[in-house]
């Protein structure tokens, strides 16, 4: 058996959602779906609006990827992605990106790296 540890970076919602907007909005993301939406892509308040009410037409939306909790403000992503996770990997660590250097955060607070830590 393996004694898996998963770590989730905590970003918070009102950075994290224009984030999310603007990378499932590149033609890249759209992949097939940007004959959809080429032609008059949302804004990011109309887009809020239509994920609220599951109306957006691309399959990244929020609701699709996330749930009708994280796109209706109930959950954060993270929360829900906790939820989904948890069953299978019990042991979920989350990584605080506001917390001083992600990196050095991450290696010493996660890894506990003591002796690269040291200089601390």
């Amino acid at each position: 058996d393996f004694n898996v540890t998963v770590v989730l970076t905590y970003r918070r919602l009102f950075e994290w959602l224009p984030s999310y907007y603007s990378q499932m909005h590149k033609p890249a993301e759209l992949q097939g779906d940007w004959d959809i939406v080429q032609e008059k892509l949302p804004t990011f308040s109309h887009w809020l609006h239509l994920n609220e009410e599951d109306a957006d037409p691309v399959r990244v939306s929020l609701t699709r990827r996330w749930g009708v909790d994280v796109s209706g403000g109930k959950l954060h992503p993270i929360e829900s992605e906790i939820e989904r996770i948890r069953p299978y990997f019990p042991n979920i660590v989350i990584h605080n990106m506001h917390d001083g250097d992600l990196e050095e955060s991450f290696y010493c607070d996660i890894l506990n790296a003591t002796k690269t830590c040291n200089h601390r």
